[in-house]
Order: structure tokens, then C-alpha cells, then sequence
């Protein structure tokens, strides 16, 4: 949320008020100090805000999916988690995290709603439950490496109920999940994703828009496309070495 510009008279603000994430009172007050011509009386200006933090939720705890809760953990973002597995939330609710039974309860208590699933078949049933049960004006990043095909026919079908769905897929592996360098690939509507881009920018270090719905998945696949061609033309190339009577460990370090 955005504070209400400050007067232009004021030239110096007295405190700044850093509200816990659980934080949900009444809005709260913080004076500023009139310019030098006014001081000699007792004029002061009073800005009342209200600090709402974003409710995510995040569906998949596995191996790249904990870290990246976790990360959007530190950054102060109240989460809503659910998994298969309930202890694989363990470390998120003892962090403050609300535990969802299912999909259907994190949607329905979510702003933004973030998967991280092991393919297309999971997010298709993931799908089925997050359609009928997403807030007014919620999103959906799906973050699995899914197919481009199946991520547009949900797109359509999510469309058609005005929520909208971004393809997220990541890159960094495992410790790049945990450490936050990590590369984004979206696809979806621009709006949207400079709406929720925050969210995203605690997830990874590289939030990179790519283009319409299906972009991100395919910037994706040619990405790990790309990295089983070169790991193969390297097996061939040392095995040639090798054969060639190199001993294969001075060729490593070749």
C-alpha cells in the first residue's frame, strides 16, 4: 500500500512507525514537523495510515517449493501453505505461516496464490480446486515447469471467470530456491504481474517479464533445452578425449 503524499510544507518527518506483519489495528498517526517559517507556531501536519501486508499462498512444499515459501516468509509477507504432507509446512508455521487443509482454503483466504507442483497433471487438479474458491481480484503464478499447451487452456478457462493466471517457471535449482538467486520467467498479463511484482521479487533476483501467457513455460523448456544439449555434446567430446589417450582427469581440468 502506498502513503499519502506528504504536504508539500513539510520538510522533515519526526518518526517513522515498522509494524509487525501480524499487524491488523487501527490505522496509526505520525506527525511532521512545518517548515522553518512556521515553526514559531504550533502548526503541525498529521498523516494517518493504515499498513495492510499481502496474504500469499503457497501450494507445494517440496524441494524447490519450501524455500521459495520461505523466502517470501522473510520478506514479511503473511502466507497461507498447504502440501500433500502437512510436516513439510513444519518450518513455515512455526514461522508464523497458517496452515491450509487444501487448495480450496488457501484460495479462499489468498490475494495472490503461488504454485510449485511436479508437472502439468498436478496443476490441472490443483486447477479444479483454486477456480471456484479464488478471491475477487486474487492471481494465480504457477512456478512448476509445466507445459505451455496446458497452462494456456487454463489461462482460457480462468479467463472466463476474470482470474487471472501467469506462468512463473523458475531457474537456479535447489540452492538457488534457498539462497533467493533465482530467475523468474512470466508470461501473463504485464498489468498484473507489476501488480504482484513484489511478491515475486522475494521469490528470486531475476523477476524477468517474457511475454504473453505460455511465454514464460516455453523461455523454460528452451532454457533446459539448452542445458541437456551442451551436458551431451560435453559427454561426447571427453569421451573422445579419452579414447584419444588422455587421462580423463587432466582432461577435466583442462
Amino acid at each position: 500500500m502506498v502513503a499519502p503524499p506528504i504536504p508539500s510544507s513539510v520538510d522533515k518527518m519526526v518518526r517513522l512507525f515498522l509494524l509487525e506483519p501480524s499487524y491488523n489495528g487501527t490505522p496509526f498517526e505520525y506527525a511532521v514537523l512545518p517548515p522553518a517559517r512556521q515553526r514559531g507556531r504550533q502548526s503541525h501536519h498529521t498523516l494517518s495510515v493504515k499498513v495492510i501486508i499481502m496474504r500469499v499462498g503457497f501450494i507445494g512444499l517440496g524441494t524447490m517449493g519450501a524455500s521459495m515459501a520461505l523466502n517470501l516468509q522473510k520478506a514479511n509477507f503473511n502466507l497461507v501453505v498447504t502440501d500433500l504432507r502437512r510436516d513439510a509446512a513444519a518450518p513455515h508455521v512455526k514461522g508464523g505461516a497458517t496452515w491450509a487443509d487444501n487448495a480450496r482454503d488457501v484460495a479462499r483466504a489468498s490475494e495472490v496464490i503461488f504454485t510449485s507442483l511436479p508437472g502439468p497433471r498436478e496443476v490441472e487438479a490443483v486447477a479444479d480446486e483454486l477456480i471456484d474458491s479464488m478471491q475477487p481480484g486474487a492471481a494465480w503464478f504457477d512456478l512448476s515447469t509445466n507445459s505451455p499447451t496446458v497452462i494456456r487452456k487454463l489461462h482460457a478457462r480462468f479467463a472466463a471467470k476474470n482470474i487471472p493466471l501467469l506462468d512463473a517457471p523458475v531457474s537456479g535449482g535447489p540452492g538457488g530456491a534457498k539462497s533467493g538467486k533465482l530467475a523468474l520467467l512470466i508470461g501473463g498479463d504485464q498489468a498484473v504481474f507489476e501488480r504482484f511484482k513484489p511478491a515475486l521479487d522475494a521469490i528470486g533476483d531475476q523477476v524477468i517479464y517474457i511475454g504473453p501467457i505460455g511465454a514464460g513455460s516455453v523461455a523454460k523448456l528452451v532454457h533446459n533445452m539448452a542445458g541437456y544439449a551442451i551436458q551431451t555434446a560435453l559427454a561426447e567430446v571427453f569421451t573422445m578425449g579419452v579414447k584419444a589417450g588422455v587421462e580423463p582427469l587432466a582432461l577435466w581440468s583442462a
